[in-house]
């Protein structure tokens, strides 16, 4: 059923979905995966604020259910909701609590890591408690074995770092970490990039 109604959206046949989903409710009205499903088709259409009517129904109504199942697919859409109307805060704050519902260390912190690049723009955010938000996404992944170096030949040895990313150009993911990545310590660290798209001045200063 999932598969079917994602079809329907592919192709744009949004009114067709909304009667699926509608006649499905009628012989199970408490299926909230069903809910959620009218909340993502108002979404598709860019219908931003009956879709977030929708998510708000959904957590009056199987609030207690979302937070037993570690569901954060509801939060995560009202978070895509709030950003498409250009309410950042609104936006930071449903990503911020879909990662704390989401049983899953990757989703947390791709919703963490969402609530954090928002939090940039808040007007009323010290650069202190900026800097604690952020120490708060390590906390993510503290069951996590870190990686150890068992094969490095001499402990003075520099360590070898390497990134690959489509976007070591003029990109804005390159202006938000151009400094941490060139200002590495030269004599502690060997830096790499790995970078297959066409060059340009940004690329030749990294």
């Amino acid at each position: 059923k999932q598969k079917k109604f994602t079809s329907l959206n592919r192709e744009g046949k949004y009114k067709i979905a909304e009667i699926w989903i509608q006649n499905h409710l009628k012989q199970y009205p408490m299926d909230i995966g069903f809910y959620y499903l009218r909340a993502e088709n108002l979404y598709f259409q860019k219908k931003f604020l009956e879709a977030i009517g929708q998510l708000d129904f959904i957590k009056q109504r199987f609030g207690k259910q979302l937070i037993d199942t570690g569901t954060c697919l509801v939060d995560e859409l009202l978070a895509y909701c709030w950003n498409s109307l250009g309410e950042n805060k609104k936006a930071a704050l449903s990503f911020k609590s879909a990662s704390k519902l989401s049983t899953d260390y990757r989703s947390r912190a791709d919703m963490y890591s969402n609530y954090l690049f928002l939090s940039n723009y808040f007007s009323d955010i010290t650069n202190e408690a900026l800097f604690l938000e952020h120490k708060e996404y390590n906390d993510i992944f503290k069951d996590i074995t870190c990686y150890t170096h068992t094969n490095r030949k001499a402990k003075k040895e520099k360590i070898r770092i390497g990134y690959i990313s489509p976007d070591f150009r003029v990109h804005v993911v390159t202006y938000f970490s151009y400094m941490l990545l060139a200002k590495y310590n030269k004599g502690k660290y060997e830096v790499f990039f790995f970078f297959f798209k066409q060059r340009d001045p940004v690329t030749d200063q990294l």
